[in-house]
């Protein structure tokens, strides 16, 4: 059973590599149409745009419109966005999630992880705080930096995958704990409990 997936996986990066020689001998301008034209097929084949194309006219023909007339849009010199000036990415982050809410979501997280009746989850939870919560949102901000088909892959050993940065920030069982823990309010304080206040 090991040998028949690391003979997928192999078959499956020997496949990558193949599509990015072929899309490397290409002019720029075909690899951009080449790439698409993949992902259109791909989402053919499953059938998820289906829904998207009905009751479009197959024989909709596009024709000139003399009616419109653009208006040249007029800018303020004001600045009309934040004004805020941050020294550094985290500052700015701070400024939204200051320590009054993370104090909010330790201690919500900390009192849902004492209400779950898990026996696994009762013997090997231990208080989070400010700073775990702020490790686990640095460790989903990396995420979608360090692209991975799975969560549990981001704590793999495999040499294809492993990335040591995400398992210097917590283990595995500590971030499912903490998944199933996150809470943002008191749930239990109320008899028809908010989906949206939970993540787990």
């Amino acid at each position: 059973m090991v040998s028949d997936l690391m003979r997928k996986r192999q078959a499956r990066v020997e496949e990558i590599e193949a599509r990015r020689v072929r899309a490397s001998k290409l002019p720029n301008e075909e690899r951009t149409s080449e790439s698409e034209s993949d992902d259109v097929f791909e989402n053919a084949i499953d059938g998820r745009d289906k829904s998207l194309l009905e009751g479009v006219d197959p024989h909709f023909e596009w024709s000139p419109m003399e009616s419109f007339q653009s208006v040249e849009e007029t800018f303020t010199p004001e600045r009309t966005g934040s004004v805020a000036s941050y020294s550094t990415p985290y500052d700015a982050f701070r400024s939204f999630w200051h320590d009054d809410i993370l104090k909010i979501i330790v201690d919500e997280t900390n009192r849902y992880a004492s209400r779950i009746p898990s026996v696994s989850l009762q013997t090997s939870w231990y208080p989070t705080n400010t700073h775990e919560v702020l490790c686990l949102f640095a460790f989903w901000m990396m995420t979608g930096i360090i692209r991975m088909p799975l969560i549990l892959s981001y704590f793999s050993w495999d040499p294809l995958l492993r990335t040591e940065v995400f398992s210097r920030i917590t283990t595995r069982k500590r971030y499912n704990n903490l998944v199933r823990a996150l809470h943002f309010a008191d749930t239990g304080a109320s008899k028809a409990a908010d989906c949206l206040l939970t993540t787990g």
